[in-house]
């Protein structure tokens, strides 16, 4: 079994909060870890948080960027909405729809 135990690295352009008192943080480095539970696949990962570019007219307010490390292969979902927790909860979807996908085409190899 895995114990977990790997960096993830955290990058958030929205407020001051800093990665140990970030509530988005914490939730999205827990789905990770979890999805590592039993494996020993994935190595790393990296969360960023940000607003759209300044002088940009965009239509969502926040963008979630979701990296997981996987050996050789990186696997990462992007994802732009009005509301940070929809747009996390959409990039961890992702992330863990492909993590799962990869897993099944490595078995069957």
């Amino acid at each position: 079994m895995n114990e977990t135990s790997f960096a993830i690295k955290f990058n958030n352009e929205i407020d001051g909060i800093k990665e140990s008192e970030n509530e988005y943080y914490a939730q999205a480095a827990d789905r990770i870890k979890q999805l590592a539970e039993g494996h020993d696949d994935i190595l790393g990962g990296a969360i960023n948080l940000k607003l759209p570019t300044k002088g940009h007219h965009k239509t969502y307010l926040y963008e979630v960027k979701i990296v997981v490390h996987m050996g050789a292969t990186h696997i990462a979902a992007t994802e732009e909405g009005k509301e940070i927790q929809s747009t996390l909860d959409r990039a961890l979807d992702a992330v863990e729809r492909q993590v799962l996908e990869h897993r099944e085409k490595q078995r069957n190899y």
